[in-house]
């Protein structure tokens, strides 16, 4: 049976699906910004940094450094291990997301 065959046997077209699966993959990814977001706000203020002293510390925005804890901003590598720096923790901790 071919991909199209398949397809339409559910209804769907490959439009539908790639819409879908670009859905699915954008909700994952933005949860993943959304966690990432906690795990600084969360070290930080373990810290007692206020957002304004990491985002100078780091040499960026109080702005950005606001928009990065609520997943507005998308950080780079380097920000990130700026980040991580700052806040003496590894970069890998960032990523340890609690459920």
């Amino acid at each position: 049976m071919g991909y199209s065959l398949i397809l339409a046997f559910y209804g769907l077209t490959t439009s539908k699906l790639n819409n879908y699966l670009r859905l699915n993959y954008t909700a994952m990814y933005d949860e993943t910004y959304k966690k990432l977001g906690l795990s600084i706000k969360k070290y930080r203020r373990l810290r007692g940094l206020t957002q304004e002293k990491l985002a100078e510390s780091i040499d960026v925005s109080l702005d950005f450094m606001g928009k990065i804890e609520i997943a507005y901003s998308r950080p780079s590598l380097n920000t990130l291990i700026a980040i991580a720096n700052a806040l003496d923790i590894p970069l890998k901790a960032l990523f340890d997301f609690e459920d």
